[in-house]
């Protein structure tokens, strides 16, 4: 009489490793599938508001020339206050990117189960 079935544990043992290689792979396949939907989906909103902030910046110059009935201060002025923006962006390059780090780490707790409720 056989205590132990060696051949049945390593069969059982090697189902159950199979099994959990198989678990993984498709738990990544589904990370992966969330994460390039994700991706396509925040690209095209970027694309959105990429257009909206040309078209609008396009059709601001179109008016100011119109106003000051000219062929080019418009599109001088629009591109004045898009150096501006960049110049002071580039400033406080330093305090939006702590302050981006900090919104994303607070994010990333709230997303992050507690290890002492697991």
């Amino acid at each position: 009489m056989k205590i132990f079935d060696f051949n049945r544990l390593s069969e059982t043992l090697g189902a159950y490793v199979e099994t959990r290689i198989e678990l993984l792979k498709l738990d990544m396949k589904e990370e992966l599938g969330k994460g390039i939907a994700k991706t396509l989906t925040w690209a095209f909103v970027l694309l959105c508001v990429l257009a909206a902030i040309f078209f609008g910046s396009f059709g601001l110059s179109v008016w100011i020339n119109q106003l000051l009935e000219s062929s080019y201060t418009g599109f001088l002025l629009v591109g004045a206050f898009y150096t501006i923006l960049a110049l002071t962006t580039y400033t406080l390059r330093a305090k939006i990117e702590h302050r981006f780090l900090s919104k994303f780490k607070e994010v990333e707790e709230i997303d992050s189960p507690d290890e002492n409720e697991q």
